[in-house]
């Protein structure tokens, strides 16, 4: 059974991988940074719940929903700091099926998703969903209060119950499994140091080298001529 889809409209990278990694399983979302990537989204592949933030650089999200509504049936929930009572009007004025405030809540955000899709919230323990993501998003440039707002925790607190559950701080643990990444990517393949640095999430290769001798115990050269010994010759 497919997943229903919601489409995060946000000019914030870090925000759109937040609410995917609180909301990703048991719905699929993805994210368009302006209106044009919206509209070409939901041309694409639809969606069944939208959510719009109020303030994309220089558009503005209100001025979207119209667009929105003649592509897609789909409700649209408004993230909005609000602000002024101008703001207010103008958004009650929009006519969006729902507001969301920030900071998000995120059991808030789970309800509210829920009720438009007749879902049950997701049950997943905060920090067993954001571990989960580090192992598979650690190329990306993840930080501490990228994490700590996808667990819906602050960041003090999330560091001190993430090292509580799993021994390691959530620093040591991306760095972990980064390194177990470059392992894997030595094994398959020849490309230079500097070429792979980046594929796990390290600024260069000297960073690179540093830290993988630091969780492996030897350079990645070593690595890699250890895991591929030069093959003898042919004999005849």
């Amino acid at each position: 059974m497919a997943l229903q889809r919601i489409l995060v409209i946000d000019d914030d990278p870090s925000l759109i991988e937040s609410l995917g990694a609180a909301l990703s399983p048991p719905y699929s979302v993805s994210g368009a940074s302006n209106g044009a990537v919206a509209l070409a989204a939901l041309e694409r592949e639809g969606a069944h719940l939208i959510l719009l933030d109020l303030v994309l650089g220089a558009e503005d999200g209100l001025d979207l929903i119209p667009s929105l509504r003649t592509r897609t049936p789909a409700p649209i929930l408004v993230i909005t700091g609000y602000g002024t009572r101008e703001n207010v009007v103008r958004a009650l004025r929009a006519k969006p099926d729902d507001f969301l405030e920030k900071p998000i809540q995120l059991q808030d955000l789970r309800h509210r998703v829920a009720a438009f899709l007749g879902a049950a919230p997701p049950e997943a323990d905060p920090l067993d969903r954001v571990r989960t993501w580090i192992a598979r998003e650690c190329h990306r440039p993840l930080t501490i209060t990228d994490l700590a707002r996808a667990a819906g925790m602050s960041r003090p607190h999330f560091w001190r119950t993430f090292v509580k559950r799993f021994g390691l701080t959530p620093g040591a643990y991306l760095r972990q499994c980064r390194m177990q990444r470059a392992a894997m990517l030595l094994r398959e393949s020849n490309s230079p140091l500097k070429e792979l640095a980046p594929d796990v999430g390290v600024s260069n290769a000297d960073n690179f080298s540093r830290v993988f001798k630091r969780v492996h115990g030897c350079t990645p050269e070593a690595f890699r001529k250890k895991d591929h010994p030069s093959s003898p010759k042919k004999t005849d």
